[in-house]
Parts: structure tokens; sequence; C-alpha cells
């Protein structure tokens, strides 16, 4: 089994997690990483955590009068780990 990559995409807006992902990109820094997520059927949460770092990093393109996209990537490195849980 080989640890994939996270793909992320949204609206740049300049807060600090955003920020961060620079700082720890440009260090090729490994993380900690946690992502929550319903299952199909809207009963259960899918949660994997692990560790990862940034490999790509893009901002725009920028326009005055739109949002700013933004997209990363991440490597997963090493084990994680999956769980399934009722929420609350």
């Amino acid at each position: 089994m080989k640890p994939g990559t996270i793909e992320l995409t949204g609206n740049y807006t300049g807060a600090a997690s955003q920020q961060t992902l620079n700082t720890l990109g440009q260090g090729r820094t490994i993380f900690p990483f946690k992502i929550d997520g319903p299952m199909g059927d809207g009963t259960n949460i899918y949660t994997v955590t692990g560790t990862c770092f940034v490999t790509k990093l893009s901002k725009g393109p920028f326009d005055a009068k739109k949002k700013i996209d933004f997209s990363a990537t991440l490597q997963v490195t090493g084990t994680f780990t999956e769980t399934v849980d009722a929420p609350g």
C-alpha cells in the first residue's frame, strides 16, 4: 500500500493557515494532517490522520473583481489511520 496525495482547492483569503502552507512548502516540513468528511449515507464521519508535506502550491489568477483561487498538493508520508464514527 502506497501513501497517496491530498489535493486541496479553494478561495485564497490570506488566512494564517493558508500562509503557513508557504512556509511548510519552502522548508519541505513534514506536518500532521486530519481530514473529516461525511460518508455517503450521511450517518457516519470518515476521518483520516497522518503526516504529509507540501509538494505544490499555487495561487491566482489575481483579479481585483474576482475571488483568488488556490490549490495545493500534499504528499502523504508513512502510515495513516482511517476511522469511521457516528457524528456527535
